[in-house]
């Protein structure tokens, strides 16, 4: 549908009596998700309906529908309809029932928490394949469902309100008040920097480590921490990133790829993370980076410290120059020693000799 069909569309009375709402599932800052029965199909759904008719929310909500009915993943949470229903556009989708990623990992252990994401990153992949990003991964957006009959854990990918369409450039980074679209503490630096065109699957990528990072942490906390939203934005931009020491150094050098601070330093895309946490569950070695991608890792914490780096610099400097003067001091000395061992050998031999056969 348009984006002006679905503004100006009236819902007809059936539409309106399809859908008995039911209990609050979450709220948003424009939308709220409920719990609904599709009396139609006969089978539960989750309704997101916008709190406004703004034209920018109703463009948004039809890019999010038309996003999620081009995958077919089981990891993706597919969209089932779009209309309005008393004023307020709505989106109609599957509804996972389960919990938010952080509340079903909690005290599990590493191999778990790595499966779970994997799996999630799984279904983000597709997304990428099919040239979306989602710009807005973090635990909340993913859900957890039990499989009933193994017990499995089931990550579901959930809110694509936000996502960028790479082969048609749609996806602002702004919100109509200026502000930036996403949640901070798992935006990229490219997303901070607000840079549409910078964004990719990297960005992505980026969310998953964070998310992956904080999952493994004792405390539950990103990787980046600071007292205000200004602080934690300026660490994201030049911090190193605090890893959680868990599990064998394959999954804190995959954790140090994904969040490296140049895209092209980390995974591709989702696709290239979850080979490499398949080798960490497989105890195989990770892949290898190139040595530009080493290089420039090694690097980075003088990029980002320059003034560190120049010290650090002039100590060299000055350090090379001591120990040339040093050397060349010694040489000097050596050259008066054997200069001085010299002079009794040549004074011997310009001694004049007696004349022979003359009595001395």
């Amino acid at each position: 549908m348009h984006p002006d069909a679905l503004a100006s569309h009236r819902a007809a009375p059936r539409l309106r009596r399809r859908y008995a709402t039911g209990v609050p599932l979450a709220e948003g800052g424009t939308a709220d998700v409920y719990r609904a029965y599709d009396a139609t199909l006969g089978r539960e759904v989750a309704l997101k309906y916008l709190r406004h008719k703004r034209p920018a929310l109703v463009a948004r909500l039809l890019r999010e529908a038309r996003a999620l009915a081009r995958l077919q993943h089981p990891g993706i949470c597919e969209v089932y309809q779009v209309g309005e229903s008393e004023g307020r556009p709505y989106v109609a989708r599957r509804l996972v029932d389960g919990d938010e990623l952080n509340v079903a990992l909690a005290g599990a252990p590493w191999r778990t928490i790595v499966r779970v994401l994997r799996a999630a990153a799984d279904g983000v992949a597709a997304a990428h394949a099919a040239g979306l990003v989602h710009r807005d991964l973090k635990p909340s957006n993913i859900l957890v469902e039990v499989d009933a009959d193994d017990g499995a854990l089931r990550p579901v990918v959930v809110d694509f309100g936000i996502v960028h369409d790479l082969q048609r450039g749609s996806g602002t980074l702004l919100t109509e008040a200026g502000q930036l679209l996403g949640t901070v503490q798992y935006m990229a630096p490219e997303q901070l920097r607000g840079t549409p065109d910078a964004i990719g699957p990297q960005a992505d990528v980026w969310a998953l480590g964070i998310t992956l990072a904080q999952l493994l942490s004792a405390d539950g906390r990103t990787p980046f921490r600071a007292d205000s939203q200004i602080g934690l934005m300026r660490a994201v931009l030049r911090a190193t990133p605090q890893l959680p020491d868990v599990g064998p150094p394959a999954l804190r050098a995959v954790l140090r790829r994904c969040l490296a601070k140049r895209p092209g330093d980390r995974y591709r895309d989702a696709r290239a993370l979850v080979d490499d946490l398949d080798r960490v569950l497989d105890d195989r070695p990770i892949a290898p980076r190139s040595a530009g991608m080493r290089l420039r890792s090694a690097l980075e914490p003088l990029r980002r410290h320059p003034l560190v780096a120049i010290s650090a610099l002039l100590l060299l400097i000055a350090l090379g120059l001591a120990l040339g003067l040093e050397l060349r001091h010694r040489e000097h000395l050596q050259q008066r020693r054997d200069r001085d061992q010299r002079m009794p050998t040549q004074r011997l031999q310009r001694r004049p000799q007696a004349p022979a056969g003359r009595p001395r």
